[in-house]
Parts: structure tokens; C-alpha cells; sequence
């Protein structure tokens, strides 16, 4: 069953605008990409790209807020997959896990994940970073069983001492969070109808295509009629975030609301040769073609892979992440645990394309 939302929770897009603005990924920098890589802006695209640009403009004005300041909280930790809303940042890790307990009281939200026991904070960094598939909490995720998770990660030691301290400082660096969140999220309330009508258009193409559908195109995951799924709209996110530990017993997806119009812009901007080539790119990795080789027939989650491959999960989830992008790679989630399969359709395409690219029509 999936449910939809058409509300952006104000957390996460609070959490996402400071998380741009500490890693300079404005709209002006994506606008820059997007015509270096030659793609094609469609008309619909535009109108709503520049509606967004001017919205974000005028909540820039609205905050006296320094890069500088903020940076160091919001910013991702080195050594983490690189993203353009600071999703491998410490001030994501501390409140992911609240998102859909915020109801628009960000005291409230602050005060109850002070109060939450250090095994907590550090269930939900892990799970945030990706480092444990458990987040039932049925076995206490204890100082020392973290420290040896953490140090147990493919990451520069500057990372892992960061991820150390947040731990152990979790109460004060909540706080330092919550200074920059709590006036984001007010103008953000304020400007609340303006980011409806931004939101407007991407509920009526959801509405339009059909739930299961979207799903599969913005997500890469094969939709489960038996699972319970929240979709709501990211105004200042173009990826699909993606938690199993957000509410009990059901996938929230957070989706960019202008993903869908860049997915097909970049399909029909990409000829078939850079196309076949960028496969090639991915499957260049020995990792990655042995995980690919590894899947088939089968599927498997994070921790099989890392005890199968003796790699970390960190290095395991930065090649998932490749193969899932590629399309070559698609994903489930059973109870807690994220399973990667095979995408037969996309694997038979691909060698379609390769024939076409290569082979005259006479063999």
C-alpha cells in the first residue's frame, strides 16, 4: 500500500537547504552541470526550476546566515558518498530519524532527541551512514560496539573521529543543529503556501502516472503490494531518499519534485554510445562486476555483501549505489533490510544497445 503525502515536511527541508548551501551545490551550480553535460531543458522543466530558483532566493534574504558557521555541521563527512543535501552530514545524522515526528514543534522535536539514550544516537547514525541493517534496537548498540563499528569503516580517521564525537556529544550538537534549523524552518513555515504550489504540479504527475509506477521510475524499487510505503514531495532535494527507520513497518520515500523531468532529460539528451559507455564505467570496477556477477540468481542485503567481499559497509553502499544508478541494480525492502536484485529488463536492454552499437545488422 503506498500513501501519499502532498505536505514537504519542513524538517527535512530545512535540513536540505542548509545542507546545499554548506556544500555550494546552489541551483546556479546545477543549472551550470546541466548545460555542461549538453542536456536539453524542457519547457515544463524550466518554468519549475525557475520557480524554485526564486523561491529559494527569497528565503536567502529572509536569513542572515553565514556558510561559514554552519558549514562544519551540515557539510558531508569526507570519505561518505557525495550528495548535493548533506545527507552524510552530522546534523543529518542526529535528526533523520525524527523527520516524521515533527509536526511543526521544533522545540519539542529537539527536547526528545536530547533525551534519547546514547544507544539510540547511535542506532540511528548507523543507520543513517548505513553501517547496520538493524534498526529493531533488539540488542543495544553499546558505546563499544559502536566505536568498533565505526573504526570498522573504509573512512579517513577524521571522519570517524567526527562520527565519535557526535555520539558523545550528541546533546550540545543537537543544539548547535537547532540554531540554524530553528529559523530556517520559520521562514519556511511562513512561505508555506508558495511551497505548496511548488509542490502542485508534481502531485498532479503523481496523481497521473499512478503510484506503483512513479515509484519504480523515482526509486529503483520494486514495488511490494504487501508493504507499507509514505511518499512525500522534497522541494530541495532531486534524489529520492529513501528511510526503513523513519516509521515502523514502512518505507518513507522523500522525492525531489523535479526528478522525474531531469530522469527524462537526461535519457533523451544521452546518446546510446555514452550510454553503453557509462556501464562500462561502472562495471570498469572489479568490486562492482564481481557484486554484479555475485547477484545473480540471487539477492542479497548490505552485511551479506560486506561479509562476502570482507569489504566494509560503507565501501559496500558507495558501489550499491553505483550499480542502483546505473539501473543495472534494483532494490526491495523486506522487513529492516534493504535486498539488491538483478534489473533483468535494464540487463537485456543493455545488451540490445551494446548489438546495435557494435554488430552490423547482417549478424
Amino acid at each position: 500500500m503506498i500513501n501519499y503525502n502532498d505536505e514537504p515536511n519542513l524538517l527535512l527541508e530545512a535540513l536540505a537547504y542548509l545542507g546545499r548551501r554548506a556544500s555550494g551545490s546552489t541551483w546556479n551550480h546545477m543549472e551550470e552541470r546541466i548545460r555542461y553535460r549538453h542536456i536539453k531543458m524542457n519547457s515544463a522543466f524550466q518554468e519549475q526550476f525557475s520557480r524554485l530558483k526564486t523561491f529559494t532566493k527569497k528565503v536567502d534574504k529572509q536569513l542572515a546566515l553565514d556558510e561559514k558557521d554552519f558549514s562544519p555541521l551540515f557539510s558531508n563527512l569526507d570519505g561518505l558518498p557525495a550528495n548535493t543535501v548533506g545527507s552524510a552530514s552530522i546534523a543529518f545524522t542526529l535528526f533523520y530519524t525524527a523527520l516524521e515526528h515533527f509536526d511543526g514543534d521544533f522545540e519539542a522535536i529537539v527536547e526528545s532527541l536530547k533525551a534519547n539514550p546514547p544507544d539510540e544516537i547511535a542506532r540511528g547514525i548507523a543507520l543513517v551512514l548505513d553501517f547496520t541493517d538493524d534498526s529493531s534496537g533488539q540488542e543495544p548498540l553499546t558505546a563499544s560496539k559502536f566505536m568498533q563499528l565505526v573504526l570498522a569503516q573504509s573512512l579517513p580517521d577524521s571522519t570517524k573521529v567526527s562520527i565519535l564525537d557526535t555520539y558523545n556529544q550528541y546533546t550540545s550538537l543537537i543544539d548547535e543543529a537547532a540554531f540554524f534549523l530553528k529559523p530556517v524552518i520559520r521562514i519556511l513555515s511562513q512561505e508555506y503556501e508558495s511551497l505548496k504550489r511548488l509542490v502542485s504540479f508534481f502531485t498532479k504527475d503523481l496523481s497521473s502516472l499512478g503510484y506503483p509506477e512513479f515509484l519504480a521510475q523515482m526509486s529503483h524499487l520494486k514495488f511490494d503490494a504487501d508493504a507499507s510505503y509514505l511518499l512525500r514531495p522534497f522541494v530541495f532535494g532531486m534524489d529520492t531518499n529513501i528511510g526503513s527507520d523513519i516509521v515502523p513497518q514502512t518505507l518513507c520515500l522523500y522525492c525531489g519534485i523535479l526528478r522525474r523531468d531531469l530522469s527524462h532529460m537526461l535519457s533523451e539528451s544521452l546518446p546510446s554510445a555514452e550510454d553503453v559507455y557509462n556501464v562500462y564505467h561502472v562495471l570498469g570496477d572489479k568490486t562492482r562486476f564481481d557484486i554484479l556477477c555475485y547477484l545473480r540468481g540471487r539477492k542479497a542485503y548490505g552485511q551479506e555483501l560486506s561479509n562476502y567481499f570482507n569489504l566494509s559497509r560503507n565501501t559496500i553502499h558507495h558501489h550499491m549505489n553505483k550499480l542502483v544508478n546505473s539501473n543495472m541494480v534494483q532494490c526491495t525492502m523486506e522487513g529492516n533490510r534493504v535486498y539488491y536484485f538483478l534489473n533483468q529488463d535494464a540487463l537485456h536492454s543493455m545488451v540490445h544497445r551494446q548489438y546495435e552499437l557494435f554488430c552490423d545488422e547482417q549478424d
